[in-house]
């Protein structure tokens, strides 16, 4: 096919369309993950305030809850909430980046053809691949999981301060749920923060990954089709990957996009 303005244009098109339906997708995706810590939150809050009117309401004091069973209730119901929202969003994000993936290929392959013509198949990707990276490819000095358990560990780190500081200082139940809630990070579900904050990015970084996969897959199916890094341009855009904008995949070393948490190329 002649590489002519028409043409470059036709394809940045079909690129930006693709972008956006993917980007629409994943932020949906990312919108149920913090409904996951909100639920969470909710949950172990209720928990809480069982354990104070059960055991402390005279003596909400560390002291208290070491005499009788509130201590021992207390960090079972931190192990315990940490555990099933790792369990969680572990699961979820492996659901919803299968489910990128199954419907993004065939999508994908219609969008070309639409734009420019071409007579291309539709994929059948493996979301036994989707697993396999998420275990083993390594970004930033962890894997998916590792990122998940950290973000795990994070939130269990900032309960259990949040409650012994309560307990140390003889706060009300009242005081103790303002910060509690404060550690999920999910009070406005589509700008979470702290560790609810790590596993969206998280689980962007991967959808985002995925979809750059299939879209150098058909890449490769396609006469003449040359694969090139591309960046999104506004205020979020870091000098890194505006120097790469445009560059041939096989001229920047090994790197293949996103490069760092909350990338968009």
């Amino acid at each position: 096919m002649p590489s002519t303005a028409a043409h470059t244009a036709a394809i940045a098109r079909a690129a930006d369309r693709l972008r956006q339906w993917a980007y629409s997708r994943i932020d949906s995706h990312a919108l149920e993950l913090a409904r996951l810590y909100r639920a969470s939150r909710d949950t172990f809050v209720g928990r809480v305030r069982h354990v104070y009117d059960t055991f402390l309401a005279d003596e909400p004091t560390l002291s208290a809850a070491r005499r009788g069973p509130a201590a021992a209730e207390l960090e079972r119901a931190i192990q315990e909430t940490v555990d099933h929202q790792v369990d969680g969003i572990a699961q979820q994000s492996v659901d919803r980046l299968q489910e990128l993936v199954t419907e993004g290929a065939p999508h994908a392959a219609r969008t070309w053809r639409d734009a420019l013509g071409l007579r291309l198949k539709d994929l059948e990707p493996s979301t036994k691949n989707v697993m396999l990276e998420l275990t083993t490819k390594v970004m930033g000095g962890g894997t998916f999981f590792d990122r998940v358990m950290h973000m795990g560990d994070q939130l269990k780190g900032s309960l259990t301060t949040s409650i012994r500081g309560g307990l140390l200082g003889a706060e009300p139940f009242h005081v103790i749920r303002d910060r509690v809630m404060k550690s999920f990070g999910v009070d406005r579900l589509s700008e979470p923060r702290f560790s609810a904050y790590g596993s969206v990015m998280t689980y962007k970084n991967a959808a985002r990954h995925e979809f750059n996969g299939l879209m150098r897959a058909i890449g490769k199916r396609t006469e003449d089709a040359v694969e090139v890094w591309w960046a999104m341009f506004d205020d979020a855009t870091t000098p890194g990957c505006a120097a790469r904008h445009g560059m041939r995949l096989g001229d920047v070393s090994d790197e293949t996009p996103p490069r760092h948490l909350n990338c968009r190329c």
